[in-house]
């Protein structure tokens, strides 16, 4: 199994999901998050989960900070660098990830 599909695999089901844990299953920082929101590479949705909850995020935003991840690891560089990378290059994260699995 890759490392992709591991963390894919780890993901919560639902359309929306919480960036605080997304970001636990690829062991982000606050500092990195908050560095990913300010930068516009993650697009938090307005509503927060429940009183005093964190953000939440689409589950297509999910899956990029996840196979972002994994090519970061395979890469050896941060993963707001391979976020950024992603997006500057116009791929679609969720096509990324089933190309991945395969």
């Amino acid at each position: 199994m890759s490392t992709a599909q591991a963390l894919l695999d780890e993901l919560p089901s639902g359309p929306v999901v919480s960036l605080p844990e997304v970001r636990k299953l690829v062991g982000w920082t606050r500092r990195e998050q908050s560095y990913a929101v300010t930068a516009g590479l993650i697009r938090p949705l307005p509503e927060r989960a429940g009183y005093g909850g964190g953000y939440q995020v689409t589950r297509d935003d999910a899956v990029l900070i996840l196979v972002a991840a994994a090519l970061a690891l395979a890469a050896g560089v941060a993963i707001v660098v391979m976020i950024r990378a992603i997006r500057g290059a116009g791929l679609d994260p969720v096509a990324l990830a089933t190309s991945m699995q395969t």
